[in-house]
């Protein structure tokens, strides 16, 4: 399972998938609220960052091709941890040919 950042694309063992420009703005997006998140709770002291770091664009296309390739469901959804004892709000949720397509 091969990612490539630079055209945002991942690959399963049977397809190439591309992200859509609403996946691209979808994945920023979560990104920039765990980002907020962690400064909130940093500031207000409640906890550490010592064993978590916020994934980057590509480590959600390495987590999306592992999660598509066993899931062989359409859609990809996942909470990511912003401090050692805090995930995201939400998930981030993202769907076959509206969020990324096969190519």
């Amino acid at each position: 399972m091969k990612t490539n950042i630079n055209n945002y694309t991942f690959n399963t063992s049977k397809n190439t998938y591309m992200l859509t420009q609403h996946g691209i703005k979808e994945i920023n997006f979560f990104l920039s609220e765990l980002k907020a998140k962690r400064k909130e709770i940093l500031n207000a002291k409640k906890d550490t960052t010592e064993n978590t770091i916020l994934p980057t664009i590509k480590d959600i296309l390495s987590d999306m091709a592992w999660v598509v390739e066993e899931s062989k469901e359409e859609e990809y959804c996942n909470n990511w941890g912003v401090t050692d004892s805090y995930e995201s709000d939400y998930p981030l949720h993202l769907t076959l040919n509206e969020h990324y397509v096969r190519i």
